[in-house]
Formats: C-alpha cells, structure tokens, sequence
C-alpha cells in the first residue's frame, strides 16, 4: 500500500477515535496536510508566473517582429522601455 494510503487509514482512525491526537500517525497526517496546502499554494503561484511570463514573452516577440524594422527601432528610441512583464500581467 502507497504511504499516502497507510496514512489515510491513519486519519480514519484518527475520527473514529482508534488513535490519539498526539499518536505519531496523527503527527505524520497533520504534518502531510499542511504541506499539502503549501504545496498547493506554491504551484498555484509558480502557475501564475509562467502564464504571466509567457505572456510578455509573446507581447516582446510580436513587439521584435513588427513589419518595418525601423519604425521599431525608432519607437525604443523615442519612448520609455516597456515593462514586458507587466505586459504579460493577466487582466483584472
């Protein structure tokens, strides 16, 4: 049986009252959902930062690729540098 398995077991045991809060199962369970939630939480935002950055990538590359290399190259030198990152920021 998978750990993850044994240690749901663990967890019914743990409701139906067959093992103690401070038994070393119930250590290990608490322990395995709490990272879970952190886990869960840092994929999500690892998520948001690739969409983000693929984004932007895809905003500079169209940026790079415009048809007249000159009308391009006359707009980075008459304005600001662009944040492509925040280009890439999904829309609220």
């Amino acid at each position: 049986m998978r750990l993850a398995g044994c240690l749901d077991l663990c967890l019914l045991d743990l409701l139906s009252g067959g093992v103690s809060l401070d038994s070393p199962q119930a250590q290990v369970v608490a322990y395995r959902d709490d990272n879970s939630l952190r886990c869960a939480d840092a994929a999500f935002e690892v998520d948001r930062a690739l969409f983000q950055y693929s984004r932007g990538a895809k905003e500079l590359w169209k940026f790079c690729n415009m048809t007249d290399i000159e009308w391009t190259a006359g707009l980075l030198s008459e304005r600001p540098s662009i944040d492509w990152w925040e280009r890439g920021a999904p829309r609220r």
